[in-house]
């Protein structure tokens, strides 16, 4: 027997007891195929959760066009939902809300003014006084009022035909567009009280 021939049971025992290193590669492609796995795993559940949302946003016929074209909007529904991003935009822009809560803060503290008034002199300076603030009250409501019948022109001008093929949008958008004009009315009859609250208060002192 050659000096340089393995011995059987050495190569028995190889076979069993396999070396480290074919272990450790052994393990790290199996690490990196559970990595790989978890990956696609999250990625598949992502886009499962992503297409959910869509179907609840834009319907199914919306979901396929977005997927496909980029856009979950036919033409001119996509200018429908343009027209009342700007406006709903514009309502925050001009801060008209904003400009309204300070006027009726103004309003209730020249109220107060008023209703305390004792003598014929501070009577006078209230009097000259709120011819002022109604003055500019009736500037700054003449241009809030300006403003949102600009709105409410471009939001009334919104025209949904039944023939479109996206149904579920168009539904969509209408309710959109009621918000928003319900919204407009609320701003205008808050205009309309103030003024009328201002003049009411102009005309008390003369009495």
């Amino acid at each position: 027997m050659s000096s340089s021939r393995i011995p059987d049971w050495y190569r028995l025992k190889s076979q069993k007891h396999p070396s480290s290193s074919s272990y450790i590669g052994s393990n790290n492609n199996n690490t990196t195929t559970a990595f790989a796995l978890a990956l696609v795993s999250v990625a598949v559940s992502y886009a499962a959760y992503e297409f959910h949302r869509s179907v609840q946003d834009y319907g199914w016929e919306g979901t396929v066009r977005y997927v496909w074209e980029g856009d979950p909007y036919e033409p001119k529904l996509r200018e429908c939902v343009t027209i009342l991003e700007e406006s709903e935009y514009n309502l925050n822009a001009f801060l008209i809300n904003d400009r309204l809560c300070g006027l009726e803060e103004s309003l209730n503290i020249a109220t107060s003014l008023s209703s305390s008034t004792k003598s014929s002199t501070t009577a006078t300076t209230t009097t000259t006084t709120t011819d002022t603030t109604t003055s500019s009250v009736k500037r700054t409501l003449a241009d809030l009022s300006y403003s949102l019948d600009k709105i409410a022109a471009r939001v009334d001008g919104i025209v949904l035909s039944s023939s479109s093929t996206s149904h579920y949008l168009t539904q969509q958008i209408k309710k959109r567009k009621k918000v928003c004009s319900k919204s407009i009315v609320i701003l205008m009859e808050r205009c309309d009280a103030l003024l009328a609250s201002f003049q009411v208060l102009k005309e008390k002192p003369r009495r």
